[in-house]
């Protein structure tokens, strides 16, 4: 007799222990807990948004006043998720365009970092965006172009 009480205690937590685990499991799934976490960001799914393309140069004490084109640019990790809290650093080719309000800033909540360029000479401006950290480049990044 006391070994079938014996058998339906050790039964019930067993079952105990197997409903825990499913809820551990399914709050946080083990692909995550077991998945190494990557901290350096894609350069293929990094992007940069400028906007407009295409602005006028001029001097600020001029009549002309030059155009702030807006530069976002975002970083992702190799599975696409937002890195926030990253420093990036834009340069500039030729470097007659200024940046604003410096050429150093850190990702927001949604892994989004925002400069202005502007410039006083014509011409097209290749741009380069580097994450400070790893010191990686993002491929594809849109060229700009100042007219007169």
């Amino acid at each position: 007799m006391k070994d079938k009480a014996f058998m339906s205690l050790v039964g019930a937590f067993f079952i105990l222990f197997v409903a825990a685990i499913g809820v551990i499991v399914m709050n946080n799934p083990t692909s995550n807990v077991l998945r190494a976490k990557n901290s350096v960001p894609s350069p293929l799914k990094s992007f940069v948004i400028v906007f407009p393309q295409v602005g006028v140069a001029g001097d600020v004490n001029s009549s002309k006043t030059p155009t702030k084109i807006k530069v976002s640019v975002f970083l992702r990790d190799v599975s696409g998720n937002v890195m926030p809290d990253r420093s990036v650093k834009i340069t500039t080719n030729p470097t007659s365009a200024a940046i604003s309000p410096t050429d150093t800033a850190f990702t927001n909540n949604i892994g989004m970092a925002e400069f202005s360029l502007s410039s006083n000479v014509a011409g097209q401006v290749a741009l380069n965006a580097t994450d400070v950290a790893s010191n990686m480049s993002i491929s594809n990044i849109p060229t700009l172009e100042f007219t007169e």
